[in-house]
């Protein structure tokens, strides 16, 4: 560290020379319009805007320099910026009248995203959160996370999970980052919301192909999500159906800050379900069932620009989610003819789940003449917590009369039983980390990026379970003595680990065009201390440009990850299971081979990729320990011991995209076709298996368009085969033995085919939205957004049940597989208000 901190003040010392102009072109709606080109002035460059309405031109002369841009439909632009300037926003003006109009404001910002998005440049996007004004919303709320599954390649867990899978991985092997610091577990409602707000997010960059060295520590993707630099005064409020969030952005000077903040306001929906379910009756009893969640997230930015254009920032980021759900069951009813005879009932279940992170970072960007480094230290701490308890009482009490011989007998059956249970599982890890980042880019020759980068962690993870049953059984006859029994106190223990471990890497990234070729390549050295020894890891991209147009690509890449994040692919529950590498356990290892061309630049472009990879030392909770802290106890919480198996895995593909802007808005389509399977020891007989999200086929249609002024259209429609599963092909009941085996016992057996052999039915599903933007309302403007979800209402299938129906026919018993399907999402109409304040966009 004190060598970073060193080389850095040395590099405040250097004089700056160059500079970089990078923004956002808009329409008067304040909607991005791709394709529009800009041409600046001495010396003489141009550059097209992308999909999202965003430019990027480097090394351009400090000072001001001349932008114009000449478009048909819209009125000219002829302006001067004074560069560095990387959040310029112009505003284009459709010609009317010939009256010529233009609005461009500046202000300046650090450089980011520009190693990630040269060196893969088929399968990196830059995604502006200008695109999730269109966006059909789930939940009502725009949803940075969500606009990933528009991507080919991409895979939603399910329609309730914002979590992803990326080429045939899992959800714990993306890599997100916020201004440069990892995050764990960054879902609202069990996956539902994504604890990223809208508010807050200035931008984001994804790489789902062979992504440059300087990023590591997982192995299937990389989202760079960025901090909002505010450019001027003013504040935004959005209402939605399930939440409200506020923030406040602030400029002075060279400093700036921004604060947002989120929470949902659900309370009123549980309670309607609450009283829904709620019963009361003189025979069956009271149920009474009470829910309560709430999630919210802080995010807190702030950035002060020094001499010679360097800049200082930091942020601080919060995200709590609760969840507690109470019953009550109680009854008192006679039994008998007798008076007394009675059995009652008391019992009361509570369970709930808290989770969340906590995080802080600070960031020094210095620009010392070629020279661009990052110096950022950080530390988080993710926790995550659920407990169950569990009271219940019964009470019986019964009298009959019997004769023994002559004499006349009352016996009195008396019962008292008390249970109780308390079960609890904790887990957590906190982080400390640093990295420096350093580029050098000369205006000839080849561009050098070094990485140099710890995180220690210290991961937590304990479960706990304790039981006391008190049961009391008295038989009393008249003339005999009573018999009395009494029971079992126990308390079992069941993980309890802490272990610290640190992560260290060195990477070195290069850029080196010659002619139409350029070739992007790297190398990390990252090794586990203690836990593993160090390993290297190449990655190259070359990207050959034939002719105007026409861009053809080829990658490959290793990548290591030391942790494992075991836990289920329907839902985001934060009670994975945490796997580090060490004491036996490998770490993960994939390799990744890409072969793609583009057609066409930035107006429209057909894209097209091939992939293969190759993953080793996969791990996977043992299923017969999952089955065991499941439902071995027949509670809520899962505690899990540290049994796991090994495995590998392949997955292989190719994905399309078209995409075509115009001045109305954009169109974009993809489809992929794709295998992904493991293999495990002891699963499916060690044969390769189809994991859950191996989708052959998906597919869909993305479009924005500007319907008129102020009025804005957005539909995604996507079609998918249908996902891999279990389900049983029969099954008996073991007591009628069926079969004729004579097998003893009690329950129902199922007869499998192997593990995700069945396929669900075909997934298809259309989203819809319209948005009427910029209403005055003296000085704050508003937008209005009415989105529905799954506007046919298809009922797709989020999983199968499996049960035996039995049918008595006579002399003939009939056993039979009984299937019910879990459907995901009915049709939901949101509508949302967000209130924008001072010169907010």
């Amino acid at each position: 560290m004190i060598p970073a901190i060193g080389f850095a003040v040395l590099l405040l010392l250097q004089p700056p020379s160059g500079a970089d102009a990078a923004g956002l072109v808009t329409n008067q709606a304040g909607n991005p319009i791709g394709g529009i080109q800009i041409d600046i002035g001495e010396p003489p460059a141009s550059v097209v805007t992308d999909l999202s309405g965003r430019f990027r031109l480097d090394r351009l002369p400090s000072g001001l320099v001349r932008f114009r841009i000449r478009s048909i439909g819209y009125a000219p632009v002829d302006t001067l910026i004074r560069l560095p300037a990387l959040d310029i926003r112009i505003r284009l003006v459709e010609q009317e009248n010939g009256i010529v109009e233009f609005d461009v404001v500046t202000v300046q910002g650090e450089r980011w995203g520009r190693d990630l998005a040269q060196s893969a440049p088929l399968t990196t996007e830059r995604i502006g959160v200008e695109k999730l004004r269109l966006a059909p919303r789930l939940g009502g709320e725009p949803d940075p996370i969500r606009l990933l599954h528009q991507l080919p390649g991409v895979q939603a867990e399910s329609d309730f999970s914002g979590g992803y899978t990326v080429r045939g991985g899992r959800p714990d092997q993306n890599l997100l980052l916020l201004d440069g610091m990892p995050l764990y577990h960054t879902g609202h409602l069990f996956g539902v919301f994504s604890a990223l707000n809208a508010e807050a997010v200035g931008g984001m960059t994804f790489a789902r192909g062979v992504f440059p060295a300087a990023y590591g520590g997982r192995l299937s993707s990389v989202l760079d999500v960025r901090l909002k630099r505010p450019s001027t005064t003013g504040g935004a409020v959005y209402l939605g159906m399930l939440s409200t969030s506020a923030s406040v952005e602030t400029v002075q000077g060279g400093s700036s800050l921004m604060a947002a903040f989120r929470r949902t306001h659900m309370d009123p929906v549980l309670a309607a379900v609450d009283r829904r379910d709620r019963k009361s009756d003189p025979v069956a009893g009271v149920f009474d069932p009470t829910t309560s969640y709430v999630f919210s997230d802080w995010n807190l930015g702030w950035s002060h620009r020094l001499a010679g254009g360097h800049l200082l920032s930091g942020q601080f980021f919060r995200n709590t989610d609760r969840f507690g759900y109470e019953v009550r069951e109680s009854y008192d009813r006679p039994v008998g003819t007798r008076a007394g005879d009675f059995e009652a009932l008391r019992d009361t279940v509570t369970t709930g789940m808290d989770w969340g992170v906590d995080a802080a970072s600070m960031r020094l960007d210095l620009r010392p003449g070629s020279w661009t480094a990052a110096l950022t230290g950080w530390v988080l701490d993710y926790r995550a917590s659920s407990r169950e308890l569990r009271d219940n009482r019964f009470r019986y009490r019964a009298s009959l009369d019997t004769r023994q011989g002559s004499q006349q007998l009352t016996l009195v059956t008396e019962e008292d039983q008390y249970y109780q249970l308390d079960k609890r599982f904790r887990q957590g890890v906190t982080d400390f980390g640093t990295r420096l980042d350093l580029e050098h880019a000369p205006k000839q020759g080849p561009a050098v990026r070094l990485s140099f980068g710890a995180i220690h962690h210290v991961f937590r993870q304990r479960g706990d379970l304790y039981e006391l049953t008190d049961d009391v059984r008295t038989e009393t006859t008249v003339g005999f003595p009573s018999k009395v029994f009494q029971v079992r106190e126990e308390l079992t223990r069941g993980t309890n680990a802490s272990r610290p471990l640190t992560e260290v890497h060195a990477s070195l990234d290069t850029e080196w065009k010659w002619h139409t070729l350029t070739w992007n390549g790297g190398l990390r050295v990252e090794a586990l201390v203690p836990g593993s020894a160090a390993q290297v890891s190449p990655r190259v991209n070359l990207a050959w440009a034939p002719a105007p147009g026409l861009l053809v690509s080829a990658g490959y890449g290793r990548f290591r990850q030391y942790l494992h994040a075991l836990g289920i692919d329907l839902v985001q529950i934060p009670l994975e299971h945490w796997v580090w590498a060490g004491d036996g356990v490998d770490p993960q290892d994939a390799e990744t081979w890409t072969l793609g061309f583009r057609l066409g630049d930035q107006g429209t472009r057909w894209t097209t990729e091939f992939y293969t990879r190759t993953f080793t030392g996969m791990r996977m909770l043992d299923p017969e320990e999952v089955q065991a802290a499941v439902s071995g106890s027949g509670s809520f919480v899962p505690v899990y011991k540290n049994i796991t198996i090994a495995g590998e895995g392949r997955a292989y593909g190719v994905e399309n995209r078209l995409e075509y802007p115009w001045s109305r808005g954009y169109v974009a389509m993809r489809h992929s076709w794709a295998v992904a399977e493991n293999r495990f020891e002891g699963i499916d007989e060690g044969r390769w298996f189809p994991i859950r999200n191996d989708i052959r086929h998906d597919a869909g249609l993305e479009l924005r368009w500007e319907l008129a002024e102020r009025w804005s259209f957005g539909t995604d429609f996507r079609y998918r085969s249908g996902q891999p599963a279990n389900v049983a092909v029969t099954g008996y009941d073991r007591v009628d033995d069926p079969l004729g085996v004579g097998e003893l016992g009690t329950g129902d057996h199922y007869v499998w085919h192997g593990r995700n052999r069945y396929r669900l039915p075909d997934y298809h599903r259309l989203d819809l939205s319209l948005t009427w933007s910029d209403l005055r309302w003296g000085a704050a403007r508003a937008d209005w957004t009415l989105s529905v979800i799954n506007i046919y209402d298809r009922r797709n299938v989020l999983a199968i049940r499996t049960a035996t129906t039995i049918r008595d026919r006579g002399a003939k018993l009939v056993v039979e597989p009984n299937y019910r399907h879990l459907d995901q999402l009915p049709m939901l109409p949101m509508l949302s208000l967000r209130v924008r304040f001072g010169g907010v966009s």
